[in-house]
């Protein structure tokens, strides 16, 4: 259906697609104090002074140039970690074991039988009895609890 659409073109997003650009920002730039940021605010940068973020109270305003580079690295220092910097690939979250096995357990035998071992697969032995085990400590501890 999505494909269908003459001006809409689907592509396929890989796993191996997905880069933790995150965690290279927290390692090279300062975090942005809580506040920092208002709504009439205006910002700019150039490239050839990329740390450099010139901050406006508005449009009228005089330009308030903030660095936020991390750390006592020389410009060219900075620049040469910047690009030899090695991205870790972000994993796919999955679902959490207590979804796969309620999806298996009380899904599975409602959806098309072509299609219940992909949409609902069966976890793994090891998951079931871990949930099983989760599921029934949850439920003694509950019934030690003092009732109000």
């Amino acid at each position: 259906m999505l494909d269908e659409q003459p001006f809409v073109n689907i592509f396929p997003a890989m796993a191996e697609m997905f880069w933790d650009s995150q965690a290279m920002q927290n390692e090279f730039y300062k975090e942005l104090k809580s506040g920092m940021i208002q709504i009439n605010h205006c910002f700019d940068g150039t490239v050839d002074n990329s740390t450099v973020m010139n901050v406006k109270e508005d449009r009228d305003a005089i330009n308030k140039p903030q660095n936020f580079k991390k750390g006592m690295l020389s410009a060219e220092e900075w620049m040469q970690q910047m690009r030899t910097y090695k991205f870790k690939q972000l994993l796919q979250p999955g679902l959490k074991d207590i979804k796969r096995v309620e999806l298996y357990k009380k899904w599975h035998p409602f959806v098309p039988v072509e299609f219940q071992d992909e949409i609902c697969p069966q976890p793994p032995e090891n998951v079931i009895k871990k949930n099983q085990k989760e599921q029934s400590d949850k439920q003694v501890n509950k019934e030690a609890q003092p009732s109000k």
